[in-house]
């Protein structure tokens, strides 16, 4: 039987949010053991970000290149300012559940990986066809229950890919 495919798409500020202070995901490992827990061969990885002004885009540009470096799709978006003086990065969902829907359309994978515990993503996993696996990769203090429900989920502290930075 061919090793199922799929890609994988990660929610950065859904990710960094989560983080602890000086700890790093080892975004190589990261692919290696995801295809080692689920048995799928990862042909894609996209990595989203939201940035907030020129600057904080400039303070990005050597993490965005370590992704591309190793294979990575990356994409940066403008958050935007809310009435309330809120940052918010919704565009960045939206571009994500797109991203996935496109992929499963093309028929080329029959697994979605989302790095991203927002509940925002039930409603893509509800919907995919019934023979494309939907998981969600999620630190556990971000991970929104209604995913559980809907999706297969790994945790990022379960797979042995943090390092903290001196």
């Amino acid at each position: 039987m061919p090793e199922t495919e799929g890609v994988l798409i990660v929610d950065g500020a859904n990710w960094a949010y989560a983080l602890e202070e000086n700890t790093r995901v080892d975004f190589e490992a990261l692919v290696y053991r995801l295809q080692e827990a689920t048995g799928i061969k990862i042909v894609g990885m996209t990595f989203y970000t939201a940035y907030r002004t020129e600057e904080d885009l400039s303070r990005r540009w050597l993490f965005m290149n370590y992704l591309k470096n190793l294979g990575w799709i990356v994409n940066a978006m403008p958050a935007t300012q809310g009435v309330d003086g809120r940052w918010r990065d919704k565009g960045v969902d939206i571009a994500i559940a797109i991203d996935a829907y496109e992929e499963v359309c093309s028929g080329r994978v029959k697994a979605i990986l989302i790095g991203s515990g927002d509940a925002d993503f039930a409603a893509l996993f509800r919907r995919l066809p019934e023979d494309v696996a939907g998981w969600v990769v999620s630190f556990k203090s971000a991970f929104a229950h209604e995913l559980s429900e809907v999706a297969n989920s790994l945790f990022i502290e379960d797979l042995g890919v943090l390092f903290r930075e001196s």
